[in-house]
């Protein structure tokens, strides 16, 4: 019983860890770094879709990295 546990958790772990590997390789695909220089410091953005900006920030020991995702769904109903 166990076994057929551990086998079940690990193909539900397969499927999440496939699903957000392919989310984060599409986000990858539509959004471009940007930098500005602002006072004399060099500020990095990311970029994608159209229309009024979102601006989304991220906290303290995180990074842009974290809202890709989030990205390339809001890019899609923006557009």
């Amino acid at each position: 019983m166990r076994i057929l546990i551990r086998i079940t958790c690990t193909g539900f772990a397969i499927v999440i860890l496939t699903l957000t590997t392919n989310l984060a390789a599409r986000a990858q695909t539509r959004i471009n770094d940007r930098f500005a220089a602002v006072n004399g410091i060099r500020l990095h953005y990311l970029i994608a879709g159209k229309g009024n900006p979102v601006i989304l920030l991220h906290g303290y020991a995180e990074n842009s990295h974290m809202w890709r995702p989030l990205m390339v769904e809001l890019a899609r109903v923006i557009q």
